[in-house]
């Protein structure tokens, strides 16, 4: 596994950690 894939895959996890945090801090607004 070379550094290039690494840092894809950790790059892919963060993305996917942002989108839900969208998500959550959304619908919280959307609530208020």
């Amino acid at each position: 596994m070379g550094l290039k894939d690494f840092v894809k895959d950790v790059a892919e996890v963060c993305v996917e950690e942002v989108e839900e945090l969208d998500e959550t801090v959304f619908s919280k607004v959307r609530r208020d």
